[in-house]
């Protein structure tokens, strides 16, 4: 097609005649409508236009989205471990992290979450994440997943995590926390 083409006619929306028994009582009974029902039909294009206009979806590759989990990831070994360095690897020094719970809405620096975090003594913690959806535009990403919490292989409290990540000097680290903390959760999924 050259440049000099003829435009495009674009046909008129179509109306269509269609059943009006649902929405006229006493049709159910064999009688006619006394008014037609009309309905718009939209042409195939108008949906592909607006499909199109969406834009297609933005799921980043699984590499990136492995890349973006692992700061959070790293997090919840260090709570394992009880390894207060390599949590602190994964934050910036001002992350915060806020807590929603029975209502209440609390906000703690993470240094402080982690500095206050007592030896393990033998206890294990275990913070298993369900189905992370995250989502990444250039250097900024979110995670939003499920979770259990365990202490000593029971559940302690579960909810959901959701982790504010950024880009800095080619490395995914996180710079803001939050959670829902539930103590009623129903039976964990299979691991």
């Amino acid at each position: 097609m050259n440049a000099r083409s003829a435009p495009t006619r674009v046909p008129q929306l179509a109306t269509a005649q269609v059943s009006c028994r649902a929405r006229q009582p006493g049709l159910a009974l064999g009688r006619r409508p006394s008014k037609p029902c009309r309905m718009r039909i939209v042409p195939w294009f108008s949906v592909a236009a607006l499909l199109a206009l969406a834009g297609p979806s933005r799921a980043a590759p699984p590499s990136d989205e492995q890349a973006v989990l692992l700061p959070l990831q790293n997090f919840l070994a260090g709570i394992a471990k009880g390894d207060k360095a390599l949590m602190f690897a994964q934050v910036l020094p001002d992350a915060m992290i806020t807590r929603v719970k029975d209502g209440k809405v609390t906000r703690t620096p993470v240094r402080s979450l982690i500095e206050g975090m007592p030896p393990l003594a033998g206890r294990k913690l275990e913070e298993r994440l369900y189905e992370p959806l995250v989502r990444i535009d250039e250097d900024l990403a979110i995670i939003w997943t499920r979770y259990d919490f365990f202490i000593d292989g029971k559940v302690a409290h579960c909810g959901v995590d959701v982790a504010e990540v950024v880009r800095r000097d080619g490395h995914w680290v996180i710079t803001g926390l939050a959670d829902t903390g539930r103590t009623t959760c129903g039976a964990a999924p299979a691991h």
